[in-house]
C-alpha cells in the first residue's frame, strides 16, 4: 500500500507560492513539482492518481494541467508574461471547479474501472466476464476483440495493462504505416499537426484541397487549446483505436484552434464578412471559418465535407465512443 501526505506548513506554503512564467519556461519541471504538491495538499487519493503528473504516462493529468494553465494565463494576460508570475493559489482555483464540475466526476467513474480492469491478470479461464468489463470501457470490433482474445490465450502479460499497451502500440504501428511518407513530407512543411493518434492538417483550404485529389470526404475538428470538452474527448473518444483507424485512413482530417494566438502574415489579414471584425491571428480566421462555414460559435465542433466541399453532417461533445464512431461510419453507410 501506497500513502502520501503533506504538513499544513508545507500546504499554506504552496498556495502563497508564486512562480516567475520564464521559470516555468526555462524550467517546466519546477511547476510538475509544486502542483505535485498542491495536489496532495487538495485532493483525496482518487483525484490524486487520476491528475497527478508524477507518471508521464498519465495524459488525463498532463491535459488537465495544460487548460489550467491558459485558462490562469488568459485571466493574467499574454502581453507581459515574461515579467508576470503564476501564482498556484489560482492554480487551486481552477483546480477545485474541475472536480467540483459533474463531467469530472463521471471520468472519475470511469477512469476508477479502467484502473480496475488493467490491473486484472489476463486469464483464457476468464475471458467471457472480462470481455463483459472490456466492451463496457472501450468499444472494439470483432476482429480486434479476436486479437485480444489470441493475445489472452498466449499468457505472456503479467495485466491487462501491459497486454492493451501492446496491442495499442501494434495497431498504431500499422495504422501510421499507411500514410507514414506522406505524414512525415507534410509534417516537415509544417502542414499537419497530431491529436493523440491522429493526423491532421492545420489548414482548411490545404486540407480541402486533399480531399478533392483523394475523392475522401473531409472531417473538420474545430478545437481549442482552453477547451476542457475537446480535452476530455480526445481522451476518451479519439483515442480509440477503432475511431483513430477510421479518422486516419478514411477521411482528410484538418485539425483547427480557434485560440492560436500566431499572427497571420500581413497579406493574409481581412475583414470578415461573417462578424465585421479584423481578422489578424491564425485562431481568429480558425473561428470565422466555423462561424462562416456552419454558423457555429462552440468548441469541440465536427463537421464530415464532401470531397466536393459540401457539407454531409456536423455534431459536437460526446463521451460515447459508438456515437461518435456511427457519426464518422454515416458518410460510408449513406
Amino acid at each position: 500500500m501506497v500513502s502520501y501526505g503533506q504538513s499544513k506548513k508545507e500546504c499554506r506554503k504552496i498556495l502563497k507560492k508564486e512562480i516567475p512564467y520564464i521559470e516555468i519556461m526555462d524550467n517546466p519541471d519546477v511547476l510538475f513539482q509544486d502542483y505535485e504538491t498542491l495536489l496532495k495538499c487538495t485532493c483525496d487519493s482518487s483525484d490524486y492518481r487520476l491528475l497527478s503528473v508524477a507518471d508521464i504516462e498519465n495524459t488525463f493529468g498532463y491535459d488537465v494541467l495544460s487548460t489550467m494553465l491558459i485558462s490562469v494565463m488568459g485571466i493574467t494576460g499574454f502581453e507581459n508574461i515574461e515579467k508576470s508570475s503564476l501564482k498556484i493559489s489560482e492554480i487551486n482555483n481552477e483546480l477545485q471547479k474541475i472536480i467540483a464540475s459533474e463531467k469530472y466526476a463521471e471520468l472519475k467513474i470511469y477512469e476508477d474501472k479502467t484502473r480496475e480492469f488493467v490491473s486484472i491478470v489476463p486469464d483464457i479461464n476468464n475471458w467471457h466476464q472480462d470481455s463483459i468489463k472490456m466492451d463496457s470501457l472501450k468499444s472494439y470490433s470483432s476482429e480486434e476483440y479476436a486479437v485480444i482474445k489470441e493475445m489472452v490465450a498466449a499468457g505472456s502479460f503479467s495485466s491487462y495493462k501491459t497486454l492493451l499497451n501492446e496491442f495499442k502500440m501494434q495497431t498504431i504501428i500499422r495504422v501510421d504505416s499507411l500514410a507514414k511518407v506522406q505524414r512525415d513530407s507534410l509534417y516537415a512543411l509544417g502542414k499537419v499537426q497530431v491529436v493523440g493518434n491522429l493526423m491532421a492538417y492545420s489548414d482548411f483550404s490545404y486540407g480541402l484541397e486533399q480531399a478533392k485529389k483523394s475523392g475522401k470526404p473531409a472531417l473538420i475538428y474545430f478545437t481549442g487549446y482552453g477547451c476542457v470538452n475537446a480535452r476530455e474527448m480526445e481522451t476518451m473518444v479519439l483515442l480509440d483505436l477503432s475511431i483513430t483507424e477510421i479518422m486516419n485512413t478514411r477521411f482528410e482530417c484538418v485539425s483547427l484552434i480557434v485560440d492560436d494566438n500566431t499572427p497571420l502574415e500581413p497579406e493574409e489579414v481581412y475583414t470578415s464578412t461573417a462578424s465585421n471584425l479584423r481578422i489578424t491571428t491564425v485562431g481568429k480566421k480558425n473561428a470565422d471559418i466555423q462561424m462562416s462555414y456552419f454558423n457555429e460559435e462552440g468548441q469541440p465542433f465536427f463537421a464530415i465535407l464532401k470531397p466536393d466541399g459540401t457539407v454531409f453532417a456536423t455534431t459536437s461533445y460526446t463521451i460515447d465512443t459508438e456515437v461518435f464512431k456511427q457519426f464518422l461510419l454515416s458518410y460510408f453507410n449513406q
